[in-house]
């Protein structure tokens, strides 16, 4: 049953975009890990890609906010990628889709 709620978050360095991935069951459990990385001296664009969340709630979105927020008041900005139909609903409900990343 554990596995159910289990989450898997792991990040990478470009010159210009770190990467942050998101899998599995995305909640307030994730918030040291956003923590850690908003820490990073990096500025540019963080890109959050969402391909693999099965759940997103109402604590995840605000910690959403939150992160977009740091960033911008570091010059950096936030993009999220690959939301499922599910999750692009509830950005968009939070108010968060200019977060989300231009469909080419």
């Amino acid at each position: 049953m554990a596995e159910e709620y289990a989450v898997t978050i792991s990040y990478y360095q470009e010159p210009d975009q770190l990467h942050i991935r998101v899998s599995g069951y995305f909640d307030f459990s994730v918030r040291p890990v956003l923590q850690e990385v908003t820490r990073l001296s990096f500025q540019g664009t963080y890109l959050l890609d969402l391909a693999e969340v099965t759940y997103l709630d109402a604590a995840a979105l605000t910690l959403i906010r939150q992160l977009s927020d740091r960033l911008v008041a570091r010059d950096s900005h936030l993009l999220i990628t690959n939301p499922s139909k599910d999750s692009q609903r509830l950005l968009h409900i939070a108010g968060l889709q200019p977060l989300l990343e231009p469909q080419t």
